[in-house]
């Protein structure tokens, strides 16, 4: 945002992430879904505490259904967490003003 002329009052991170053959089966099934990819999280932090935002990819697979219901419940969701979990345990959310990163797995 610096470079767009606009300035934060606060530290903030966006976080992504996807795993290729998911988004490729989400994809097939529901094209409109290519929106939601790679997942993305807001890293920011508030009066010294660090907050982690994301949307709630479970809801999102049940109001879209079929195939992508299921990526989503059986597969997105229970990946997201572990990703956050580990990220949390071993400190690795590292927060920088403005940056993205993004991360896709193929396996």
């Amino acid at each position: 945002m610096a470079n767009h002329g606009f300035q934060l009052n606060r530290t903030a991170r966006v976080i992504q992430f996807g795993k290729t053959k998911y988004a490729h089966d989400i994809v097939m099934a529901n094209p409109e879904a290519s929106v939601l990819m790679p997942c993305a999280f807001g890293v920011y932090e508030d009066d010294g505490i660090v907050y982690i935002s994301s949307l709630y990819r479970d809801l999102i697979g049940q109001m879209l259904g079929g195939t992508t219901e299921k990526i989503m419940g059986e597969y997105v969701a229970p990946d997201q967490s572990k990703v956050l979990n580990d990220c949390i345990e071993h400190k690795r959310l590292d927060i920088q003003t403005g940056t993205t990163d993004t991360f896709w797995f193929n396996e």
